[in-house]
Formats: C-alpha cells, structure tokens, sequence
C-alpha cells in the first residue's frame, strides 16, 4: 500500500507539471504569435489613438460610415513591441488599396503627432487574415506593404 501511494504522488507531481508545461508553450506560442491579449501592450494608449484617428481619417474620406464599418471594412490588428503597430490583412482589390493608400498618407503627415513621438510600424497583407493563422502560413507570411516611421 506504501508504494503504491507513493507512486501515485509522484504520478500527481508529473501530471501536473507536464499539464503546466503545456499551458506555458500554448501561451508562449500565442505570445509569440500575437495572438495574446493586448494586456501587456507598451503602448496600447497611443495605439489607441491612432487607430481611432486613423478611423476618423477613412470616414472623411467616405470609405466607411462609422467605427464598426471601417473595422468589417478595414480591420487594424494591434501589436507589441518598441512601437505603435498595426497589421492590415485582405488587401487585394482596389477599394482596399485605395483606404491602405489614405492610412499611409495620414499615418506619414500626421503619425507622429497622434503617437505623440511613438515610432509606428504598419504592415499589410493581399490575404485575409483568416488564411495566415495556420502554422504553414504563419511563418511563411510576407508583407506587401511595410512602413516605417521615427522621429
């Protein structure tokens, strides 16, 4: 009875650090991935910002009527890192090249001013979004559009 205890405490102790184990590579690979909740952004208020104004700039412009039809429209995929980021997904008829075009063209005049200094990085895709989240496409993704911009 004695050894059988005892196995089975060690058998508790291994099942539960292969089961933690698991959890930490899933949320390493989703961390990784920025696939993760935005909990932990640097700089998810100027993030904020911009994606607003950058809304607010399409709507002007009468590519979208309000917030929710520019995101179905144009959806902005935030990100981590040193910098504000957004990724753009589905890029490939005209309508959409053309709003890319006004989100480049505001994001360079006025960016920077609504990051208040905080580089941005934007990067866009032909494919829908949809089509990179397997694990082939993941790493094989490359952009069509990458912008950089720094004071």
């Amino acid at each position: 009875m004695v050894i059988f205890s005892k196995c089975d405490s060690i058998s508790k102790r291994f099942s539960f650090r292969v089961k933690y184990f698991k959890v930490l590579v899933i949320l390493g690979f989703l961390g990784y991935s920025g696939i993760a909740l935005p909990a932990g952004e640097r700089f998810g208020e100027q993030g904020n910002a911009l994606a607003g104004a950058i809304d607010r700039e399409l709507m002007r412009n009468g590519f979208c009527k309000d917030h929710r039809d520019c995101f179905d429209k144009f959806p902005l995929y935030g990100g981590h890192g040193d910098r504000v980021n957004f990724t753009l997904y589905g890029v490939s008829n005209q309508e959409k090249r053309r709003m890319l075009a006004a989100v480049v063209e505001f994001v360079i005049v006025r960016g920077m001013e609504v990051t208040q200094g905080v580089p941005i990085q934007i990067q866009a895709f032909p494919k829908p979004h949809t089509e990179y989240v397997n694990f082939k496409n993941f790493f094989s993704k490359k952009p069509m559009l990458r912008l950089e911009i720094e004071e």
